[in-house]
């Protein structure tokens, strides 16, 4: 705002406009203070908001008191300390592999795990978290405790994408995922049956993998025990050996072919003894109660009756589950919507017969099509690319919010380009519209075959200009469709359907049909969409000039 004021104020009193700046800037940081206070006590978080951090990740906020806890996008990531938790845990996680020498623990630096991980005979363990801010900031926020834990000889912090350190610094003998539920495509990526694959290769022949599921065994009914099936059976298409551990957060543990898996008490107790540790805050006779022996067996019939589609990068299936079971703490809307969704999820092909099918009829069915369908086609196709073309960054590569701000202004540089190109084509735009859909079903298609998925870095961008040239390019035209001598109130019309579609892109691809039909099936769809579009403003385009 103050920069605004300050622009508007330039021409006429630089100096005056200086001062505004000046001002801006100084209560700048102030008001943002004020901004997080007010945000927090709006959300309805416990206790009083302590120190928050906007990083180039995520927000990142911290609650104040004994234990300290730890936000980040809204979400409870941490509670530190947490001994009556966290101590057991951490212990138990390293008993499950026999001899960990090489350790990869992803998201066991928030909670404190990484400290009582590292008293363990190790040789190395690294632990990774992608926030580079985040590693930086708790040290200060958590105290000396935690600063000192981090002191361990055999602990090494890297602040980078897991999925480019774990096949870099590999191979391993234990892998931890304690990074939370697949709620958003982003979280999905350590979730896939890819990254498993990538697991198995970076591990040695007795490497185990364990994964934390932020779901309670207690309960294993609806969108929770559906996302436990998802999940196992993902696994299962990669490690011959899988078994659960119980409690209220379930934990998956995956073994090679020469991994010994155990889960009893007595074998865990021994594995303690041979390592010689001594900790006063936890006794091996605590294994017994960590376990559970009876819950595991319930646990591991429903983990070994699993068979449930499984998890990938182009069909996040667990993605509407998971994000279901976050949302249920406070509203019921997706958890519905997920129940009732899954166990229906049509086949690429049933998904993309429908699509033609609809598309066929609707133009069957009219003799003169309106140039807004038109224009609804393309704003929903438009809002489609963006969202399929971000979510396989997310899926590939991660994101950020300077990375996802460049890519919509890939986006929005197209559209301008498309619009002034398209500008000079009058008066034969509206007969360009053809060639417009005709690529633009190119585009999507090759969204579908997953060239995205493989290029990111470049095809990401490049796809999102082009995008947003073929969305721009196509507006003009739409507007001459529309028009019928009034050229304001066409191009009003053509406006108005091009964000209709586009608003009911954003609901049914972003919500139901990406993690529902998958990427593969919802691109597709794309393109039949613009395909069946062709014909119709063909008939339009002949009819036009016939009035004319």
């Amino acid at each position: 705002t103050g920069l605004l004021a300050a622009a508007l104020v330039w021409p006429r009193n630089r100096v005056a406009a200086a001062l505004l700046l000046l001002m801006a800037c100084a209560a700048a940081g102030p008001a943002g203070n004020l901004l997080a206070h007010a945000a927090w006590r709006w959300v309805g978080h416990p206790g009083s908001l302590s120190e928050w951090r906007e990083t180039h990740h995520q927000r990142v906020e911290l609650a104040g008191g004994t234990p300290n806890a730890l936000y980040a996008d809204g979400r409870l990531v941490a509670a530190y300390p947490d001994p009556f938790t966290t101590i057991p845990r951490a212990h138990l996680l390293m008993l499950l592999h026999p001899n960990p020498k090489r350790v990869f623990a992803l998201g066991c630096l928030t909670d404190g795990s990484v400290g009582h991980m590292a008293e363990h005979p190790v040789d190395e363990i690294v632990t990774v978290e992608e926030d580079p801010q985040l590693v930086e900031v708790l040290p200060t926020w958590y105290g000396r405790e935690f600063q000192q834990s981090l002191t361990n000889p055999r602990l090494r912090t890297v602040a980078s994408d897991p999925l480019r350190v774990l096949p870099r610094e590999g191979p391993w003998d234990l892998v931890v995922l304690r990074d939370g539920n697949p709620t958003t495509i982003r979280h999905n990526r350590t979730r896939t049956l890819e990254f498993f694959r990538t697991c198995h290769r970076h591990m040695n022949d007795d490497g185990v993998l364990v994964i934390r599921l932020e779901i309670s065994d207690v309960y294993l009914g609806g969108a929770a025990g559906r996302l436990l099936e998802v999940l196992a059976s993902t696994l299962r298409q990669v490690f011959p050996q899988l078994v659960a551990v119980p409690g209220e957060e379930v934990l998956l543990v995956a073994g090679r072919s020469r991994a010994r898996l155990s889960v009893d008490p007595a074998e865990l107790e021994r594995r303690w003894a041979r390592r010689g540790i001594s900790n006063s805050s936890f006794e091996p006779e605590m294994l017994a109660l960590v376990v559970d022996p009876s819950r595991a067996a319930t646990l591991n019939r429903v983990v070994g009756a699993a068979s449930a589609p499984v998890n990938t990068t182009s069909h996040p299936r667990a993605v509407l589950l998971a994000a279901g079971l976050l949302e249920a703490r406070s509203r019921p809307s997706i958890l519905q919507l997920s129940r009732s969704l899954e166990g229906r999820a049509p086949t690429p092909l049933a998904f993309g017969v429908a699509i033609l099918a609809v598309g066929l009829l609707a133009f069957a069915g009219a003799r003169r099509p309106p140039a807004s369908a038109t224009a609804a086609v393309v704003g929903l196709c438009s809002m489609g690319w963006w969202l399929l073309l971000i979510a396989s960054w997310q899926a590939t590569l991660g994101s950020v919010y300077a990375e996802i701000g460049a890519l919509t202004a890939a986006f929005m540089g197209g559209l301008a380009a498309g619009s002034l190109t398209a500008s000079r084509w009058s008066p034969g735009a509206a007969a360009r519209l053809p060639v417009v859909l005709g690529i633009g079903a190119a585009l999507s298609i090759a969204v579908a075959l997953g060239v995205p998925m493989r290029f990111p870095v470049v095809v990401v961008p490049g796809l999102l200009v082009a995008g947003g040239f073929l969305t721009g390019a196509a507006f003009p035209g739409l507007a001459d469709l529309a028009a019928r001598g009034q050229t304001r109130r066409g191009a009003g019309i053509a406006f108005a359907a091009d964000e209709a579609g586009a608003a009911a892109a954003a609901f049914v691809i972003g919500i139901v049909a990406l993690p529902w039909a998958g990427l593969t099936a919802t691109a597709a769809g794309l393109a039949v969409l613009e395909l069946a579009a062709i014909p119709a403003v063909i008939v339009a385009v002949r009819n036009q000039g016939r009035g004319s």
